[in-house]
């Protein structure tokens, strides 16, 4: 290679490594401003998160990337639950209380968010969701109250609403008179009303959560009927004015017996409506046994007399202006004597239902039996509050 060559050669050879050079440092300047960008970034949203923190009790994560929120199997089953069964519960002791329970306080502050909540707050919460809706009586009649912080054997505070009259006709520049409204104020004593199951492991095994579905329903079955119960024993026991039908109700009576009767009970009934009226009440409710509603559904009845009557697929549904409850705990169509069949009341002033702390449940694993005990215990005052609001219906003297 000549002289000449061999100095192109160098020439060309310190080119290449110039350009490499250079590149190496345009790499390099920009890997420290793609890093300088992300230190920037990350101190921007550990300073936002730091605001916010300041104004929230909860607080957020400041880095990191965003993860999927573990599943919560206690929060699917409650969720299919009250969808399987179409409930629709709302805050427990909200003073909209004609549309259901609900515990709404879990530990994140979240109203809907159960993740924090224990299984025995959850199956309180289904438990008392299913019993609101498997009623008859309870919160649908009654004026209700609630204490927090009343347990067994404590009162209960309920009010209600006295009579207001208006003023007039008045004088010229004449002035209205400020006139309080009145209260009555009613003292329930408290109840404890619960219930105790057994769930077999082996059970949940091979049936899953069909198991527990099938015992929550069951335990607000049974806890509803003894509330209704104590509801409406409190209404037939009152010492309520009451009216005496001219025949028994007899348990297998004949057409001509029935359509009689049909007539007696819808007598009394219309004249029972008015007389409260006239008294300053505001009958709204009927409440019978499906036997005795039964004498108003014979083919041949509604003809007689023009009833004013109404029918919710095969239920009674409506006496005059009067709404019908066919509860199925009521004394059914009988030949006892002085027995009340029918009971009539003003449902803004009949009964008083108080509730006090909230219901709780608890479980305790049997490791003998491979099984867990639950209980549920919830605390219930029923009382009669006005005589004058209810109106009894009953059987003869003598049969």
């Amino acid at each position: 290679m000549s002289n000449d060559e061999l100095a192109k050669a160098e020439e060309e050879l310190l080119a290449l490594t110039k350009a490499k050079a250079d590149k190496i440092k345009v790499e390099m300047a920009e890997s420290v401003r793609i890093d300088a960008e992300k230190a920037m970034e990350l101190k921007i949203r550990a300073k936002v998160a730091e605001e916010i923190n300041l104004k929230t009790p909860s607080g957020i994560v400041e880095s990191g990337s965003l993860t999927k929120k573990p599943e919560n199997k206690l929060g699917n089953f409650r969720k299919s639950f009250l969808k399987h069964h179409d409930y629709k519960p709302v805050e427990y002791g909200s003073v909209n209380w004609q549309a259901g329970y609900e515990f709404s306080d879990s530990d994140t502050g979240c109203d809907n968010d159960v993740s924090d909540w224990t299984p025995e707050e959850t199956f309180s919460d289904l438990i008392l969701s299913a019993f609101y809706c498997k009623g008859y009586l309870a919160g649908k009649v009654t004026v209700r109250g609630v204490d927090f912080a009343r347990g067994k054997g404590d009162t209960v505070s309920i009010r209600v609403r006295g009579k207001r009259t208006a003023q007039g006709p008045l004088s010229p520049c004449e002035c209205l008179s400020c006139v309080s409204s009145s209260f009555t104020k009613f003292q329930l004593k408290l109840d404890s009303y619960g219930d105790l199951a057994e769930i077999c492991e082996l059970n949940l095994q091979l049936a899953g959560d069909i198991v527990k579905d099938g015992i929550l329903e069951d335990m607000a079955s049974g806890l509803a009927e003894q509330v209704d119960l104590e509801i409406y024993s409190q209404l037939v026991t009152s010492s309520a004015a009451h009216v005496h039908l001219d025949a028994c109700c007899g348990s297998s009576p004949s057409l001509n017996d029935c359509c009689m009767q049909t007539v007696n009970l819808y007598d009394a009934l219309v004249g029972i409506e008015a007389e409260m009226r006239e008294a300053g009440y505001h009958p709204d409710y009927v409440i019978l046994a499906p036997s005795v509603a039964a004498i108003f559904k014979y083919r041949e009845v509604p003809n007689a007399k023009g009833f004013q009557i109404s029918m919710n697929g095969n239920e009674l549904s409506k006496i005059g202006s009067m709404s019908v409850i066919e509860f199925p705990c009521a004394n059914a169509c009988s030949s006892v004597t002085d027995a009340v069949i029918a009971v009539v009341i003003d449902s803004s002033r009949a009964v008083g239902e108080g509730w006090g702390m909230k219901p709780k449940m608890e479980q305790d694993r049997n490791i003998d039996c491979d099984s867990t005990t639950v209980a549920i215990h919830m605390y219930v005052g029923i009382d009669e509050i006005d005589t004058g609001a209810i109106r009894l219906i009953r059987n003869p003297l003598s049969c």
